[in-house]
């Protein structure tokens, strides 16, 4: 087919010189016609590639490299001067490697692309690659991209935390992590009551037991069980602080996360329930595979707007167990005091983890950028709006946002409970 057109280009342009009845113009049309005979020629019929890639691991923590191989043979004919690109996501970085190269093909054989990548978190996807070949002048080419998809997943990174400070008021039947207000095995000290045959010897109370002449006693602890806890994370728009390339929601996501692995490892039930643009709801589950459900769920999270909830009162709080303990993530905005505080007056355990804002953005901008005294007045309206809420019995972390979040969460001791106000010495 191509020597075929060739040839036909040859006889045309011989045509008009001979109408023309120029020798000049049909010894000029010689070389082109040749040149371009020849390009035809040397255009591949087809391109017959096997290409696969290979991504290992398929999921990483945010942070992390990964290697990635593409394997290319050739099976059809040999292709001059090919050009194989690998098309990979916007998000995702290279940090070495080549993700193209240009090379001459001869039949059967084999190359590779080798580059290694990093990324935002969240799932990416490889689309395929772009395959260009054509004649060794570059005048004519053949394109086409080779459909092989891959996935990504960039996990949020965790940090590993020693203790919660909370302390819910209805726990599970089973050996956990949190006080209950039953006595049984434990640690801590709940009860003196009268020896029962099978109390273990090193229960005995010998104190208690010297000042009565013919009964013993025996220590009772507290049990430790698990409980209910749901973690809410604020993935509204307005919450979400940009300095840069760094955001605020991305720490608010690491530290569900490491509140979510400390939880699950200690065996609790726990939910997840993300709100911005939509509603994403994980419900109550344990062990390894709820574990995996929510890693995936926070994968996703990403902020958005929504008319509906746009304000915590329009949440389904129903879901929610009676008496349970909620852990809201959130940098906390001053309207959303009114939910808050009804949540913890319809008898709910609230803890609030609140990165800084203030401080993340302080911690990376030059001070030539803000007003001192505009920080002075953030920092006092943001001091107030926490101060309402731990003194209508919601606990408070105030994290700040300019140190790293293992630091950040290892300043607070393990036992931190804020003074009961009214509401709470009432129920």
């Amino acid at each position: 087919m191509r020597l075929f057109l060739s040839m036909t280009l040859f006889f045309i342009l011989f045509l008009l010189g001979l109408i023309t009845l120029k020798e000049e113009f049909i010894l000029l049309s010689l070389p082109l016609a040749v040149y371009i005979g020849v390009a035809l020629i040397s255009i591949p019929a087809d391109i017959d590639l096997k290409i696969s890639r290979k991504i290992e691991p398929s999921r990483f923590i945010r942070g992390d490299q990964i290697e990635v191989l593409v394997q290319i043979h050739n099976s059809g004919n040999i292709l001059r001067e090919v050009i194989i690109e690998d098309i990979i996501p916007d998000s995702v970085t290279v940090v070495d490697g080549h993700t193209s190269l240009i090379a001459d093909l001869c039949p059967d054989e084999h190359l590779e692309l080798n580059y290694k990548i990093t990324g935002k978190r969240g799932i990416h996807h490889f689309e395929g690659l772009r395959i260009v070949s054509g004649d060794p002048f570059g005048l004519f080419q053949l394109r086409m991209i080779n459909p092989i998809e891959g996935e990504v997943r960039i996990l949020p990174r965790s940090f590993r935390i020693k203790s919660i400070p909370i302390r819910p008021e209805v726990t599970k039947g089973y050996t956990g992590f949190f006080p209950s207000k039953v006595g049984g095995t434990g640690v801590e000290f709940f009860n003196v009551r009268e020896y029962q045959p099978g109390d273990a010897m090193n229960t005995i109370n010998w104190s208690a037991s010297a000042r009565s002449y013919d009964r013993l006693f025996s220590n009772e602890y507290q049990m430790e069980n698990t409980a209910d806890i749901w973690l809410i994370l604020d993935a509204r728009r307005r919450s979400d602080f940009m300095v840069g390339v760094e955001s605020l929601f991305e720490i608010m996501v690491e530290i569900t996360t490491s509140v979510a692995q400390l939880l699950i490892q200690n065996g609790n039930r726990v939910g997840l329930l993300i709100f911005g643009g939509f509603l994403d709801w994980t419900y109550l589950g344990s062990g390894k595979k709820h574990r995996e459900k929510v890693l995936a769920a926070l994968t996703k999270a990403k902020t958005g707007e929504s008319r509906i909830f746009n304000k915590l009162g329009n949440l389904p709080t129903r879901i929610f167990p009676p008496r349970s303990q909620i852990i809201f993530v959130s940098p906390i905005h001053s309207e959303d005091y009114v939910f808050l505080s009804s949540l913890r007056g319809r008898l709910y355990q609230v803890l609030c983890i609140s990165p800084d804002p203030i401080s993340f953005e302080l911690g990376r901008w030059d001070q030539e950028d803000y007003s001192e005294l505009g920080v002075r007045i953030a920092k006092v309206e943001r001091r107030f709006l926490l101060s309402r809420l731990r003194y209508s019995g919601i606990q408070v972390l105030n994290l700040d946002s300019s140190l790293p979040i293992e630091m950040s969460l290892g300043r607070f001791p393990a036992v931190f409970f804020h003074r009961a106000n009214l509401i709470r010495s009432q129920i």
